[in-house]
């Protein structure tokens, strides 16, 4: 076969030049990216109730639909938490669970549990995620300091009505959730004086409101052959017609202008955006899922660079960008890329024995990268910073195949070979051990894709990318590569040699002569290395994924006060003024009203700030003055700082504590009251020195009891004190005005007033039209509760949360629980980070032995031996213990991505010593002595040996000086593979013959007596 190509070299340059052109076309066509499109295992359900407290929301809507929705198929975990008028209930799904017929369930519960909720609450919303719903970027707008503030509401007109809709109508823009918009209402305000004159009551005027808003319907007309639809109708369209209503009183008629005052104002702001201190309002954008970023990049830019253009007077900014990050990560992959392949080319300068040989590789890696592009094409890969990180670890693995056929064709040509011997022997004497090596490399990864979660489905991604980086590289080294040598050399001189060569044979030799007359050194060394990974793989810190580095923060605060949004906004909005004018910054400021969950669900009392910042030490004095600014001045707020929730958070979405007690009662009666949960952290935190519990944030509140014994006296009907009081309290919405597009509602309100002189002041009057004060009957009384509700499918619960916790979580966990349960009667249960990343850790520890149990399995499959597997696989502890060192010199942790490093370190490592027991071997069962062929086979593979790991190693060494997303994340996967090939090069040129010849002496073609004794001698090797 090498033959017949060798000899038709037109064919197959014409081949893969085709191939090429494909690739090329392949790479304009497949999707770019930040992350995988994958669905993430998780569905929300928004329940909103008006002027509801939590504790009756948790009963009468998050409890039934909690136990309903605990009933759906392939759930994980179901976690509720209620708050003052709104209530999220999460529900997480096994790994694999389709998430839209799981959406269809959750509906049909949602629709099953509706006849038991109150009527006039909304149905709860169901939002399903995946990560193109997640938002690419956010254009905020907000009115020029020309402009006049009154002027926002037609700003939100403009934006919901216009904006959204253009946006939307781009062909990459899947969605435009909106926030911020400011709406309006109209206010009837009764003249008291006059109703009591009058005898007319508040509910008189409700009647009117309602007669003279009717849809009647409509009917058909037959007129002759001709019919039509005759329609009545009766609806309000503006102030000025409420005003002009007419009714009838004892005889008189009526205009509603004359007993009340309409007018149409802004609605009470449940929550505002903030951009730079200023009102605004903000636009997710949503990509489509098949849109390439940079595609919906530039329309949203052209649609927005034309509505500055046509809407002076509005300025339209673009933030939290999505796609900028995207960019940088994948500019600074691609330049890590450029940078370690230019690295490894230098690197063969010194190794190879013409300066011909490394241009080969110039062909050989831009076609195999072009093959896998066209291969992703084929299969839907998309180009993100996994699959692209995949494709710069299997760079060098794919310069390794290409190394090997160049370096055994050479040798057969030092050996006297002709040039196209040389090429056809030297590609065919090692496609065995190279498709060895791709399968062996191709069978750590498999495993990775069997992971659970949503982190087998991303890094099914990276598993991909290698894999296919390898088939490609392996069919370029074998059919492309012999080509293009022998066209290269074929008028080269003969014995040309490049002058910068360096022999490493004598240091080899020196190493070797060292091992096998001083064994024991060789073997401390390794045990040592050994012992110091066993003790590092339990100091190491532990967590789930590296930590990743940010120019943006995220302040979450919650004032821990009964404000309203306005006093919310207020103090958001000076605490933004003491930032640095140069820190770009938004806020969200109470409730949001994106249809989507674009952050966190804020109550009115809470804020969550948005800040961007040119470098770390700004960051560092962002949270300096921020927290300081929150002490000084609301000692009692509660804040955190941390680090944005973009698209790869989201995505690896974790629990929402690190360590997380929670209570429950004996029974559902028996939940602690707030005051004896606190009564029970201020013991924790005196008794336990391991950590300090923060007390659990409480709501005060107002309980308005009605007087029945008053009420059934003085005839006042309980609809009607209803009615009277949340009228009082600007809260009784009568109907809702029709315009063109829009909706508003129609309240009937009273003047604003304290709450108790709304109860002194207010009049209610009775069934035989007799006025009394509201006062009589009701009374007020002040009481504190939860400020939000905890439950899970075991029921509701208390969360205890540390302020510090020092030492390891789990000696923490089992000391707290085993004391909490013996003394106090509490039913007691541990959660957080910390068992999701051990039990990641241990599912990586599982994958691993599944990794190398398919390792063996080839490996005896390769030499028909069980024996010889053994001893490449005995490298794998001391390669192991190099990459735990390298994460502690580098202040790193053990995490998934190491783990990660750590499989595929453990498959790329074997291949140095396949190649060298296979030569081995070869030269054994020819009858070579058994010592001799280890060195000779060692001579042969030892460039080979060096500049495969050489090349890896230095294709990987940028990421550990790039600063992005991608290269963060990378970081500790880089530092287990480099630290491993290290270690392990020396590994496979020292111990494994060393092992190699304990095993194999006493086999057939055995040494003589005298080789098995004394010191070795070699001759002098070229």
């Amino acid at each position: 076969m090498n033959y017949f190509l060798i000899n038709r070299p037109i064919a197959v340059l014409m081949s893969f030049l085709a191939l090429f052109i494909l690739g090329a076309v392949a790479l304009t066509k497949v999707p770019i990216s930040l992350m995988p499109d994958i669905d993430i295992p998780e569905i929300t359900v928004y329940i909103e109730s008006e002027n509801t407290s939590a504790r009756q929301l948790e009963k009468i809507a998050s409890s039934p639909l909690r136990r309903r929705l605990a009933q759906v198929s392939q759930l994980e975990d179901i976690r509720s938490e209620t708050r003052h008028n709104n209530a999220v209930v999460s529900l997480r799904f096994k790994h694999g669970a389709s998430l839209d017929l799981a959406f269809m369930e959750v509906n049909e519960k949602v629709d099953q549990v509706m006849g038991q909720l109150p009527k006039e609450m909304k149905r709860p919303r169901v939002v399903k995620a995946s990560v193109s719903d997640l938002p690419a970027f956010f254009i905020e707008m907000r009115l020029s300091d020309k402009v006049h503030s009154e002027r926002f509401g037609e700003m939100s007109a403009f934006a919901d009505n216009m904006v959204k809709r253009r946006l939307e109508q781009l062909s990459s823009v899947a969605m435009a959730d909106i926030t911020g918009l400011r709406t309006y209402e109209i206010e009837i305000i009764p003249n008291a004086e006059k109703l009591l004159s009058l005898g007319l009551k508040t509910s008189d005027m409700e009647e009117v409101i309602k007669d003279n808003d009717l849809d009647l319907g409509s009917i058909l007309l037959k007129d002759g052959v001709l019919q039509y639809f005759i329609h009545f109708k009766s609806e309000m369209k503006s102030v000025e017609e409420i005003e002009s209503l007419y009714f009838r009183h004892e005889g008189k008629v009526l205009q509603m202008k004359e007993v009340a005052e309409v007018r149409i104002k802004p609605q009470a702001a449940k929550g505002y955006f903030l951009s730079q201190s200023k009102e605004a309002i903000a636009l997710a954008i949503i990509k489509q899922r098949e849109a390439r970023m940079e595609t919906l990049k530039e329309e949203v830019e052209e649609q927005i660079n034309s509505l500055r253009k046509d809407y002076p007077l509005i300025e339209f900014n673009i933030s939290r960008d999505q796609t900028a990050l995207l960019d940088l990560t994948i500019t600074n992959l691609q330049q890590s890329l450029i940078l370690g392949v230019s690295l490894a080319f230098t690197a063969l300068f010194f190794f190879l024995g013409s300066f011909r040989s490394p241009f080969i590789m110039a062909f050989s890696i831009p076609t195999a990268l072009l093959l896998c592009f066209l291969v992703f094409n084929l299969i839907g890969l998309s180009i993100n910073i996994i699959s692209l990180s995949g494709i710069i670890l299997g760079v060098g693995m794919m310069l390794d195949n290409s190394i090997i056929v160049i370096e055994n064709i050479n040798q057969y040509r030092d050996k006297g070979f002709n040039l196209i011997d040389s090429c056809v022997k030297g590609t065919q004497e090692i496609i065995r051990p190279l498709l060895s090596s791709m399968l062996t490399t191709c069978a750590i990864f498999i495993p990775l894709i069997f992971l659970s979660g949503t982190s087998g489905a991303l890094f099914y991604d990276q598993a991909m990318a290698v894999s296919i980086g390898l088939l490609t590289s392996f069919l370029v080294s074998i059919f492309l590569i012999p080509v293009i040598f022998s066209i290269i050399h074929k008028k080269e001189k003969k014995g040309f040699r490049n002058f910068l060569q360096i022999n490493f044979h004598p240091a080899y030799e020196a190493g070797f002569r060292l091992t096998f007359n001083r064994p024991w050194i060789v073997v401390g060394i390794c045990l040592i290395i050994t012992s110091l990974g066993m003790l590092l793989s339990q100091t190491l810190s532990q967590e789930k994924l590296p930590k990743v580095h940010y120019n943006e923060l995220t302040l979450n605060i919650d004032w821990n006060e009964n404000i309203h949004a306005d006093e919310n906004k207020r103090r958001v909005q000076l605490l933004l003024e003491k930032l640095d004018t140069a820190v770009l910054h938004s806020a969200y400021v109470g409730p949001q009203q994106f249809i989507l969950r674009q952050g966190d669900d804020l109550s009115t009392e809470m804020a969550q700030l948005f800040c961007s910042y040119p470098n770390a030490k700004d960051g560092k004095q962002l949270k300096m003055a921020a927290g300081q600014w929150i002490q000084n001045h609301y000692p009692q707020a509660v804040f955190a700082f941390e680090s944005p929730k973009n698209v790869f958070e989201q995505i690896f979405k974790e629990a929402p504590h690190d360590f997380e007690l929670r209570l429950r009662g004996r029974t559902p009666q028996d939940m602690p009251t707030i005051d004896e949960a606190n009564n029970l952290i201020s013991q924790l935190n005196e008794r336990w020195e391991t950590g300090q519990f923060a007390n659990i944030p409480a709501q005060e509140t107002r309980v308005i009891v009605f007087n029945t014994e008053e009420m059934m006296r003085y005839e006042v009907t309980y609809p009607s004190l209803v009615r009277q009081l949340k009228a009082a309290f600007n809260a009784y919405e009568i109907t809702t005005l029709k315009t063109a597009d829009q909706l508003t509602p129609i309240i009937l309100a009273e003047k604003k007033n304290s709450l108790m002189a709304i109860l002194q002041e207010q009049k209610i009057v009775n069934t035989k039209k007799v006025a009394y004060p509201l006062s009589r009957f009701v009374q007020v009384r002040p009481s504190e509760d939860y400020k939000f509700l905890s439950a899970d499918e075991k029921g509701e619960f208390v969360a205890l949360l540390p302020e510090t916790l020092s030492g390891k979580p789990k000696n923490n966990a089992e000391l707290i629980q085993t004391n909490l349960q013996a003394e106090y009667p509490y039913k007691v249960s541990i959660t957080g980070n910390y068992l999701e990343s051990e039990a990641m850790l241990k599912e990586m520890i599982k994958v691993m032995l599944v990794a190398l149990a398919l390792l063996y399995l080839i490996l005896a499959a390769q030499f028909e031996s069980l024996s010889q597997p053994l001893i490449l696989l005995l490298e794998l502890p001391i390669d192991i213990a190099a990459g735990l060192l390298m994460l502690w010199i580098f202040n790193s942790s053990i995490n998934i991505m190491a783990m990660i490093g750590i499989v595929v370190m453990s498959g790329i490592i074997i291949n140095d010593s396949i190649l060298k027991i296979d030569a081995t071997n070869q030269l054994f069962k020819k009858g070579v002595p058994i010592k001799t062929a280890i060195h000779e086979a060692g001579m042969r593979r030892l460039k080979p040996i060096l500049m495969t790991s050489l090349t890896t190693i230095l294709a990987l060494v940028p990421i550990l000086f790039a600063t992005d997303l991608g290269s963060d994340l990378q970081k500790p996967l880089a530092l287990t593979l480099i630290g491993g090939l290290t270690v392990g090069t020396l590994v496979s040129l020292y111990l494994v013959p060393l092992v190699y010849y304990q095993i194999m002496k006493n086999k057939s073609f055995s040494t003589t007596e005298n080789e098995k004794t004394e010191p070795l001698e070699f001759q002098h090797y070229e």
